[in-house]
Parts: structure tokens; C-alpha cells; sequence
């Protein structure tokens, strides 16, 4: 029996319903493959019409179709190879290898699948994973297609190792699965932690609803991620990712109260506007001082990758708004989240010690992401600059909100207003959006930081191009007179860097006592 025999042509009926917002082409040939399925369904895979031309024509639409052009294809590849056809033309962001690698898997799920094994069917999607690289959402989202709602539920419930963690299965099967390990791991575990998981349990007291995990994994510190509201209803959705010191056993306490809130005050403020927050820690969070994690971003590169898969793996629709909102090390997360490509309309980065870029436009993004960030008074980790530039200084590129807290832990605390300007980003309400004008002092020390950094390049390039040229010659006297020539020039260039130091010192001096005089006068 082929693989096709697993196949349910009502599951690609209405996948290519829901695909009506694509464009006609698509839409046409997968019609066409229905029709094929269900002659294959009726006669067996022996009177199945070759189907290269309805794959090809499926495949000339570009990236924004990807998704269903690549799930097209491929189950159209599945029957060619299991009827011993001719070799499937290239698939768009896929190379030969992993085309021959998802047609092997997805024959191997249809004879599972014919067979009525399910225990065969988990061991192909663990196949996926093998080499400990998880796999493109799109793949799995492929094999996850041929399985009928109740064979979904079976996995979910006999075999959730395979489901709660991996990106493309539908989200309530992946929360089904972590209800079954979150139970498994409480069984096993003893003292605090078996109160924190019976709590993950526990129906969420603001919904009265059994919690949603979209993602559980209680190996060392632990990787968690909540949802809270319908993801496929969802007209926005957001990822909260939280910053360092951060696990499993402060989840409930350290990460999900903001997202959590943000959500609740999304269906008072704008009621006919549907938001899902996701509470994100599918990373490991850098303990804290004085642990030195946190000055590596290893820990924030693996974790934009995941949480751009993550997203990736959610299959939101195009109509629906993308948001990442990053806090402190979450915001590098944010930052190595959109170097990978990960889809965002939408991102808040606030008390950023950086983003792994010094621009907005290092991202490549052009008008496609609209870059927001806070800075509150007294966020000294804000100010840090340990991974790239200040994304709060004037002419980075990212657009400043208004903050009404003061230190680093003060953002988006229920009723503030740094909650409303979160909430128009992730709703996309640009007139409620209250940002930030610069100050009188910023206004001055913008220019003069400028002049600043190009001395400073300027010094380094010639330090750099005296080295090379020492490198290149053995002529005593030479070297002696360059590097006479390059103490004079660094004197000179240090000396106009004091002098701009100085200029930006007094500004600020004056500055504080105008402001203070103000007060001294008005003092409401």
C-alpha cells in the first residue's frame, strides 16, 4: 500500500480553504491536487495522473505563499516517489537533500498511518530531530498534514515528547502534550518544584480555563513558554521575552504577570481588536550576577533563533500582527531574533543594554518592522551599551516611547504608561502611541557625541595604518619619526576629546541648574 493511502483529502480541502487569501494560482493548484487525492483516494495510488506540472506550477509562487507552495509540493512529491515516478523538481528554499529526506518521511508516516502504527508514526517525526537540529517548521508541518484530527490527539496524548516541543504541530496539540509531561514531571518531582508544576496544571485564575504551554522542557533550568488567548482567532498576537535569572520556578512569578496583564487590558482597551501573548522563556535566561553569564550573548544568539522558529512554527496568517517585546537580555534575544529572520511587524526592546546592532538598519528590515524602544530614569543597565549601541540614542533608528516608571524593573507595571504604549504597538494604534521628545541636553549632545565617535575612528585609523607600515619595514629611523608624528597627532585628537567632553559636561550643568530652578519656582 502507498504511502498516499494515509492521506485524508478533507484535511487538504481545508488547508487550501483557509489558503484563500493567497493568490489565485496557488489556490487553483491546490484544487487540482484535491482532485488528484481524491481520485487516489477512490481508485489506489496505481490511476494516480502525474502530478509534475500541478507541483511546478505550485512552486513559481514566491516566499509569501512558501508555506502552502511547500506543503503542496511535497505531498505531491510523497506520491510520485511512492509510485516510482521521476525525480521532483526543486523546492524554493529547500535543497535536494532535504526534499529526498522530507519525501523518505513522509512515506514512512503514510505506511505508519496505513498500518494504524503509532508508535511508527512518533518514531518518524523523532527521526526529524536526529543530530540534535531541530527541524524547519514547514517539515513538520508537511507530515503533521496527512494525520487526521483524532491521529493528532493520539500522538499528542501517547507520544507527547513528540509534539509539545517541536515547531509546526498545531498549538492545541502541542498544549495537550505538555499537560501530559508537565503531569509526568510533577509525579516525579518532590517539594517546591512539584508545587510549581501542580500549579502549571491548576486552570489559570483569570480565565478559569486549563493553562496553555506551547512549550515544556524541565531540563536544567528549564524552557517554558505560555500562551494566553486564542492563537487562531488572534488579530494580534505578541512574544514577551523576559531577561536574565530567569527559569521554570520563577516563571509564574518573574515572566508571565506582564504578558498576562498586557492581554487583560488589550480587551479593555480595544475590545474588538482579538490579542494571544505569549509568554516566552524558550531560551536559557543567563543567571545573575555574579554569575558571568550574562556577558556572553551565546545564550541570546541560541535564543533568537529558537524564538524565530518558535514564531515560525505558529503558521499565523498573514492578516494577523506579529510583535516581539524584549526586556533587558530578552531585548538581545530580540535583537538575534531578527538577525535570523524571524517574522516581527512590531518589536519593543526596553532597558536595552543593546540588540546585537548598532543600527535599526543593520537589521535589513527596511519599512517591513517598526522599531520601538523605552528607557526609563535610572536604568543603568540601559545605558550599558554591552552588545552595540544604545537603541534609546538619538539616531539609532528605533523609535523612543515614553516611560512613567524609573529603574530597570519598572516597565509595563500594570496602569503605567509604558503598559498603554506597549499595547498600541502590539495592537498597532500609532496616534496612542506617546513618544518621547529630546531633551534640551540630548537635543546639544547628539551632535557633539557624533564628533566624538569620529575622532575616535579617527585616532583608530591611524594607529592602524602606522602598525601596517611598521609591519612593512625594518628602516629605523622611519619608524622612529612615525611613531613621533603619531603621539603628537593622538595628543592633538585626545586634546579636542577632553574639550568635547568638557562642552557636553557644562551643557549638562547648565541644564540641571536651569531644571532645578525651575522646580525651585514652580514647584508642581
Amino acid at each position: 500500500m502507498s504511502a498516499a493511502s494515509g492521506a485524508d483529502p478533507d484535511r487538504l480541502e481545508r488547508y487550501r480553504a483557509g489558503g484563500e487569501v493567497l493568490d489565485d494560482g496557488v489556490i487553483r493548484a491546490a484544487g487540482e491536487l484535491q482532485a488528484r487525492l481524491e481520485h487516489l483516494a477512490a481508485t489506489g495510488s496505481a490511476g494516480l495522473p502525474p502530478l509534475g506540472a500541478t507541483a511546478s506550477g505550485v512552486l513559481r509562487h514566491g516566499v509569501a505563499q512558501r508555506g502552502l507552495a511547500t506543503w503542496v509540493g511535497t505531498v505531491a512529491r510523497a506520491f510520485r516517489a511512492a509510485d516510482g515516478g521521476a525525480p521532483p523538481p526543486p523546492v524554493p528554499g529547500l535543497s535536494g537533500g532535504d526534499v529526498d529526506r522530507l519525501v523518505a518521511a513522509l512515506t514512512a508516516l503514510g505506511h505508519a498511518l496505513a498500518g494504524g502504527d503509532l508508535a511508527a508514526a512518533a518514531a518518524v517525526f523523532a527521526g526529524l530531530q536526529a543530530g540534535g537540529e531541530a527541524p524547519p517548521p514547514d517539515e513538520v508541518r508537511a507530515l503533521v498534514a496527512l494525520l487526521t484530527p483524532g491521529q493528532v490527539g493520539a500522538l499528542a496524548h501517547q507520544h507527547p515528547e513528540m509534539v509539545g516541543s517541536l515547531d509546526g504541530w498545531p498549538p492545541p496539540a502541542r498544549y495537550a502534550a505538555n499537560r501530559v509531561l508537565i503531569a509526568r514531571a510533577a509525579a516525579d518531582a518532590t517539594g517546591e518544584r512539584r508545587r510549581r508544576l501542580l500549579a502549571f496544571l491548576a486552570d489559570d485564575p483569570v480565565t478559569g480555563r486549563p493553562r496553555q504551554f506551547l512549550l515544556f522542557d524541565p531540563a536544567g533550568d528549564g524552557r517554558v513558554a505560555e500562551v494566553f488567548g486564542d492563537l487562531d482567532t488572534a488579530d494580534a498576537v505578541a512574544f514577551y521575552v523576559p531577561g536574565m535569572g530567569n527559569s521554570l520556578d520563577t516563571f509564574d512569578r518573574g515572566v508571565v504577570p506582564r504578558p498576562q496583564n498586557l492581554g487583560v487590558e488589550a480587551g479593555r482597551q480595544y475590545p474588538g481588536t482579538e490579542v494571544a501573548m505569549v509568554a516566552w522563556l524558550g531560551y536559557d535566561s543567563p543567571d545573575p550576577v555574579p554569575s558571568l553569564e550574562v556577558l556572553s550573548d551565546r545564550q541570546a544568539r541560541d535564543g533568537g533563533a529558537a524564538l524565530a522558529r518558535s514564531i515560525d512554527g505558529l503558521g499565523l496568517g498573514l492578516g494577523q500582527t506579529v510583535s516581539i517585546i524584549g526586556h533587558s537580555y530578552g531585548s538581545v534575544v530580540t535583537g538575534a531574533a531578527l538577525l535570523e529572520g524571524a517574522r516581527a511587524d512590531n518589536v519593543l526592546v526596553t532597558g536595552s543594554p543593546g540588540v546585537l546592532a548598532d543600527h535599526a538598519g543593520d537589521f535589513g528590515r527596511g519599512d517591513t518592522t517598526d522599531l520601538f524602544t523605552m528607557e526609563a530614569p535610572g536604568d543603568v543597565i540601559a545605558n550599558s551599551e554591552w552588545f552595540g549601541e544604545d537603541p534609546n540614542d538619538p539616531g539609532s533608528g528605533f523609535v523612543r516611547l515614553d516611560t512613567d516608571g524609573r529603574g530597570h524593573s519598572s516597565y509595563l507595571a500594570d496602569g503605567s504608561l509604558s503598559q498603554r504604549n506597549a499595547l498600541a504597538v502590539v495592537v498597532d494604534d500609532d496616534a496612542a502611541l506617546d513618544r518621547r521628545e529630546l531633551s534640551t541636553v540630548e537635543r546639544i549632545q547628539a551632535p557633539v557625541d557624533q564628533a566624538r565617535e569620529d575622532l575616535r575612528d579617527g585616532l583608530a585609523g591611524v594607529d592602524r595604518a602606522v602598525d601596517a607600515w611598521q609591519d612593512r619595514t625594518e628602516v629605523p629611523l622611519v619608524d622612529d619619526a612615525l611613531d613621533g608624528s603619531v603621539d603628537v597627532g593622538q595628543d592633538v585628537i585626545e586634546g579636542g576629546r577632553q574639550v568635547l567632553d568638557g562642552t557636553v559636561e557644562a551643557v549638562e550643568d547648565g541644564v540641571d541648574v536651569i531644571e532645578s530652578g525651575a522646580r525651585a519656582l514652580w514647584p508642581g
